[in-house]
């Protein structure tokens, strides 16, 4: 859970197992999502998988924004 000044910013739940770590839940602030952008990360970086755990197909790129005051 992420905190400041006693206000929730967001939630994450994740299972560890050995070396890795799933992240099963994500709750925080999106502010924007890039639909297929990871076809043209993919071709940037060839070893980045098109296919993750479980089958479930690698495309949408989503960029979180937690702003903080000065």
């Amino acid at each position: 859970m992420a905190i400041k000044n006693k206000k929730y910013l967001g939630l994450i739940t994740y299972k560890i197992r050995k070396k890795d770590v799933e992240i099963i839940t994500l709750n925080s602030i999106i502010k924007t999502v890039y639909p297929n952008a990871m076809s043209f990360s993919i071709k940037l970086k060839p070893e980045i998988p098109e296919i993750g755990n479980c089958g479930i197909p690698i495309r949408d790129e989503i960029e979180l924004e937690f702003k903080m005051k000065h």
